[in-house]
């Protein structure tokens, strides 16, 4: 739900728990804590004397409880609890089944991965990322990503749609409101400067651009005029 009044958008994941993320300033868009509704401090500002985080219990620390572990936990404490190295586990999990040897995915001052950006890696890899979306999450008859999650991902979340803008799912831009001349259930990686990874199932297809913030607006004016040879030039596929 979106709180154009508060400014802040309210997101109830798969299994029940409502996040919030409100909109502070030059800050962007900041997450709350489960069941907060309001901004309680600027993320500019730290607390000093806090509790040792090894000491506490989670989620206000690092000291996890019995399995199972709660859904919404942290991605490293979750990595951590099995025994495994936090920041080369996506590179043993994932890059090294599907090819992909460039991608660098950058982490926070305390050595948390992003995710959401600051991913860098060659053309080919992206597409190789891409290519494991358009076979449904599975590589060499391996299934690597949970099944139903690529349909879950490309598909428009229940808020974007209710705002009238069909075109963001999970992590992915969906091409819902025809920005590229491509068919609508494409969906798409968009970076910095333009640079997209775009998926389009109908067509059997990936398409990647590179580039730079300089050049962006006439590279995407180029890229518009690719997609649309290339949907004349490539039939849909059976």
């Amino acid at each position: 739900m979106i709180d154009r009044a508060n400014q802040a958008v309210h997101i109830t994941l798969p299994y029940g728990v409502t996040r919030t993320a409100k909109y502070l300033g030059s800050q962007g868009c900041v997450t709350l804590p489960v069941g907060e509704t309001t901004v309680k401090f600027k993320p500019v500002a730290v607390k000093t004397g806090l509790p040792d985080p090894a000491t506490q219990r989670w989620p206000m620390g690092d000291v996890l409880a019995d399995e199972p572990l709660p859904r919404e936990i942290d991605a490293r404490l979750a990595v951590e609890k099995r025994g495994e190295d936090y920041l080369s586990f996506p590179q043993r999990a994932l890059f090294d089944k599907i090819g992909i040897r460039t991608m660098v995915i950058e982490t926070d001052p305390f050595g948390n991965f992003l995710g959401q950006g600051y991913d860098l890696g060659s053309g080919r890899d992206w597409a190789r990322l891409g290519n494991l979306y358009l076979h449904d999450g599975v590589w060499n008859d391996e299934r690597i990503l949970p099944e139903g999650y690529v349909k879950f991902a490309s598909t428009p979340a229940p808020a974007w749609k209710a705002d009238g803008r069909p075109i963001y799912g999970a992590f992915f831009w969906i091409n819902g409101d025809g920005t590229f001349p491509v068919p609508k259930d494409a969906y798409y990686m968009a970076g910095a400067g333009g640079q997209t990874m775009l998926i389009i199932p109908s067509h059997d297809l990936i398409v990647v651009r590179m580039g730079h913030y300089k050049g962006a607006a006439p590279g995407a004016a180029s890229f518009s005029k690719a997609l649309a040879l290339l949907m004349q030039a490539i039939p849909k596929s059976d």
